[in-house]
């Protein structure tokens, strides 16, 4: 596998073992979002792994129609025992999902949410490692938390719906992060994680729906691993209703002053939840004063995101 070069310095994450879990943090999560497709349709899947200090691992999966607009999800949560978190790699394991490999050699994610519906997907590494405000550790409403992101994920593999089983290929998102202590407010926050033609990957946050000051800003990692953290101006539009009564924008205008860039995006439901909404984004616009296109991820995070 051709080496993929990584430069932010100073990086603040223990590579590779910190693709393992940990015994300390308060929490830590493993995201991961694809757009998937397969002979004319569009799907996309969600997996997430949250692990608590007292080694309890909550998993949520969701496979979305994303043509029709239709999702199913399935969450389980394993106390201590059944349940694998592995220190030593990245292996975790529950009834519901499982999620394996290493940057280096790719990574493995199977569901199987019920006898008619699940996935088994390799996702591979096409683009260095993003380490999240420049190192991959910054102050984060209240909290130190580490994070690094990688986007460009080439993913492809078997996924079953209602029975029907579909040779899948498509893009997607891989996000690491954990707390260095405790939170002194609840999180909420609006995420983007963009891929863009020219290969830029991008980790965008707004914060400013949390309690106390908030803060819009853009992390940016090049294909030679360069990266730049930016200030970012963040509009929103078409806001609609969701099935959870939550209401979500379809539409965001993103400004990076600094990089000459307007971005249009817009956005497909995931998965819907009363704390959590995940979206597809189509993306388009100029960037560095040249026209471009891309794709990417959003995730609304709180009850007031």
């Amino acid at each position: 596998m051709t080496r993929i070069p990584t430069t932010a310095l100073p990086s603040l994450i223990d590579w590779p073992r910190d693709e393992a879990a940990h015994d300390g943090p308060p929490w830590e999560i493993w995201w991961l979002t694809a757009r998937l497709r397969s002979d004319g349709r569009n799907l996309a899947v969600h997996a997430l792994f949250h692990r608590l200090a007292s080694g309890m691992l909550s998993t949520g999966v969701t496979i979305t129609d994303l043509d029709r607009g239709e999702e199913l999800t399935r969450k389980l949560v394993a106390e201590p025992g059944k349940a694998v978190a592995s220190t030593e790699e990245l292996r975790l394991e529950t009834r519901l999902c499982s999620f394996d490999g290493s940057f280096a050699g790719g990574y493995r994610l199977k569901a199987s949410l019920d006898d008619e519906n699940g996935f088994d997907l390799a996702l591979s590494p096409t683009r260095p490692v993003l380490y999240n405000g420049g190192s991959g550790q910054y102050d984060f409403q209240g909290a130190t938390t580490t994070q690094y992101s990688i986007g460009f994920l080439q993913t492809s593999g078997k996924l079953r719906l209602g029975g029907e089983e579909f040779a899948v290929s498509g893009d997607g998102w891989y996000d690491r992060q954990w707390d260095h202590g405790p939170r002194a407010t609840q999180l909420a926050f609006t995420w983007f994680g963009i891929c863009l033609a020219n290969g830029d990957t991008l980790s965008v946050f707004d914060t400013t729906a949390g309690q106390g000051p908030g803060h819009r800003w853009a992390t940016i990692a090049r294909p030679d691993g360069t990266h730049i953290v930016t200030a970012a101006e963040i509009a929103s539009s078409d806001v609609q209703a969701a099935a959870s009564g939550r209401r979500v924008p379809r539409r965001w205008t993103l400004t990076l002053p600094s990089m000459n860039a307007r971005l249009e995006l817009g956005q497909q439901l995931i998965a819907d939840g009363p704390q959590l909404y995940t979206g597809a984004l189509d993306v388009s616009g100029s960037y560095e004063g040249a026209g471009t296109s891309g794709y990417g991820f959003c995730d609304m995070v709180g009850p007031t995101a």
